[in-house]
């Protein structure tokens, strides 16, 4: 998995306060993913629903003095609804969209009386609100719809928390 960081280093502000700026990206390329099913033909999985060919995150973190800023994007790339259909054939469109999903925490921190730390967190998750593609199935209770476990399924929601260390 190709990895690439860059950090700023940590330098005083006109305010004389510390400032930081950090990028880090992650991408994944799934080259194979073969499944043999009892038949005995081999079919490749890669790019299936719940295997999508890219993969990529990339963070980017802001702090200056006791304020943090993250901002986080993860990509998936667009996926087969089923890697044995033809399209046209079996089915008109074989294909859910890619997507990228957006993630925001905003941080500020401080120092006890006693020498001992503390954070306060408020996390974004999902933040432009994304669906997920929701295909179709079908089975033998009869049809439903399915959602691949890679995609956020839960929409936008928020978290807060305080961490002390003393």
């Amino acid at each position: 998995m190709p990895t690439w960081n860059y950090s700023t280093s940590s330098r005083p502000t006109s305010s004389g306060k510390t400032e930081t700026l950090t990028f880090r990206g992650l991408a994944g390329y799934l080259i194979e993913n073969s499944d043999t099913p009892f038949q005995g033909t081999r079919q490749d999985q890669v790019g299936g629903l719940n295997r999508p060919e890219w993969t990529t995150v990339m963070t980017a973190n802001y702090q200056v003095g006791p304020w943090g800023v993250r901002l986080q994007a993860r990509y998936f790339d667009k996926t087969k609804i089923n890697v044995a259909w033809v399209e046209g054939v079996d089915v008109d469109d074989n294909w859910t969209a890619s997507q990228t999903v957006t993630n925001l925490g905003l941080s500020y921190s401080g120092e006890t009386a006693a020498g001992g730390n503390w954070m306060a967190t408020l996390n974004v998750n999902n933040l432009l609100d994304r669906d997920p593609p929701v295909v179709p199935s079908l089975s033998q209770r009869g049809g439903f719809q399915t959602v691949s476990p890679n995609y956020d399924i839960f929409g936008r929601r928020y978290q807060l928390s305080l961490n002390m260390n003393f």
